[in-house]
């Protein structure tokens, strides 16, 4: 799992810059079994037709959740409600700013399968609902992807062996690390 964090040229950390998660979930085993991959969201609407698929919440943020492998999903999705407020400053809060209204969250479940030996690797990108959303594209049959974003392009890699990839003027050769290029800085992590 690798946390991509963007930074400023006086490398302050930039709330404003791209920041996102990206996940290879993927068990070896000498006798391996299909799995099933969940992700529980608090979410308004689900676009799950397209690769990255969206998820809207009422915060404003939207997140992108690109999955290079498998490189087609085919989701699946179940809900969860519930009213219950937890007591204290939770419950405080809701009834200070809804009063008597009543307390409803509903999670939305995103499940995925895959045959044995075969894992996850995701991109989850959150982001403001109204800044243009990130292009992706998967790299290294689906250990890595490409993440182009409003400040730059990242290229990403999560295998579990060491790979070797080129492509243009960039290479890379390990097992994890970002590879960052934003106006005219090149950065390896």
């Amino acid at each position: 799992m690798l946390l991509v964090k963007s930074l400023t040229d006086a490398g302050d950390d930039d709330p404003c810059g791209p920041t996102y998660l990206a996940i290879n979930d993927t068990i070896e085993s000498p006798d391996p079994l299909g799995t099933e991959w969940n992700l529980w969201l608090m979410a308004d609407s689900l676009e799950l037709e397209t690769n990255p698929m969206r998820c809207r919440n009422h915060f404003g943020v939207t997140l992108d959740l690109f999955m290079a492998q498998p490189l087609q999903p085919r989701w699946t999705t179940r809900e969860f409600s519930h009213t219950f407020l937890y007591p204290g400053d939770m419950r405080r809060a809701w009834r200070e700013r809804n009063g008597d209204a009543p307390y409803i969250e509903t999670l939305r479940n995103l499940r995925l399968s895959q045959p044995a030996g075969r894992g996850y690797v995701a991109v989850l990108y959150p982001r403001k609902t109204d800044e243009p959303p990130a292009q992706f594209r998967a790299l290294a049959d689906g250990r890595g992807a490409e993440v182009v974003h409003p400040r730059g392009k990242d290229v990403v890699f999560l295998g579990l062996q060491p790979l070797n990839w080129a492509e243009d003027d960039w290479e890379f050769r390990g097992t994890a690390g970002v590879i960052r290029q934003e106006k005219t800085s090149l950065s390896l992590t």
